[in-house]
């Protein structure tokens, strides 16, 4: 037998917390010295202990609990309510985590007082011939598996790369969720011609017209991204131009770092 507050501390419950699961019937001591009124547990109740704080930690309230004892849920189950919880919490770990990053950024934006430090260059895109795929994808890391499904695909059919791959958005205004997408790279444009006649591929081929674009090329953070649009942003309408077109991500590496050098392009025309 154990002493309450040997058991406290075997299983790091506060006293007071063990006496309430008492009151409520939760977990009854053991047994309780009538001369004293110490109560007494045994290691056997550790389990029901660790499933009655399982529960508790998913949010659920004692009579809940309560409830669910009674029922005699399975440990399985309940360990699968654990695991969704875990996902829930990692999910919003990384939302603060998002968060805290442009909150950051901002801070910094502040500090500099529109000093940009980005050189925002206006320069000549030639058309050239791409291959790509479009979608409309949830968020980043649907982006992600989309990018990388695309790339496979295209290297798949044969066609030699000749420049960087890309990202071209299509939606309007900025979005975090529900991203209209094109993932592209340019392409020999003889065999796309002749890609495109011989049968119908799993994606998209066509010329992607000359325009003049204002661009940025900059190492790869996400604190840095918002900064990169502002300069560029600022660069547009000071100069006397505005947007005409899809913003583009270039890669301007490949591999699973591609992201480490960047470039950002807007397409732009002479108000």
């Amino acid at each position: 037998m154990i002493k309450i507050g040997d058991f406290s501390r075997l299983s790091q419950v506060p006293i007071s917390t063990l006496r309430y699961y008492d009151e409520l019937g939760l977990l009854r001591p053991a047994a309780i010295d009538e001369a004293t009124g110490y109560r007494f547990y045994t290691l056997e109740q550790l389990p029901l202990l660790n499933r009655i704080l399982a529960l508790k930690w998913l949010g659920l309230s004692l009579d809940q609990i309560a409830q669910l004892l009674a029922e005699k849920v399975p440990v399985p189950q309940i360990r699968g309510m654990l695991l969704m919880k875990r996902l829930d919490l990692q999910q919003q770990v990384r939302e603060g985590e998002e968060k805290l990053s442009r909150v950051e950024t901002r801070l910094k934006m502040l500090e500099q007082d529109n000093d940009m430090s980005y050189d925002v260059v206006l320069k000549s895109i030639p058309a050239s011939m791409i291959a790509s795929r479009r979608n409309l994808v949830a968020n980043f890391e649907d982006w992600l598996k989309f990018k990388a499904e695309t790339q496979l695909i295209i290297r798949q059919s044969g066609l030699k790369e000749i420049g960087p791959w890309m990202t071209l958005y299509h939606h309007e205004g900025y979005r975090e969720q529900d991203l209209y997408v094109e993932v592209a790279v340019p392409v020999d444009a003889a065999l796309g011609r002749k890609l495109q006649q011989a049968e119908s591929p799993d994606f998209t081929l066509y010329e992607l017209a000359e325009e003049n674009v204002a661009s940025v090329v900059y190492p790869y953070s996400k604190e840095a991204v918002a900064e990169v649009y502002e300069a560029i942003g600022l660069w547009v309408y000071s100069h006397g131009y505005r947007y005409v077109g899809s913003c583009r991500e270039v890669y301007l590496q490949d591999g699973e770092q591609f992201r480490e050098q960047e470039e950002i392009q807007f397409p732009v025309e002479k108000v």
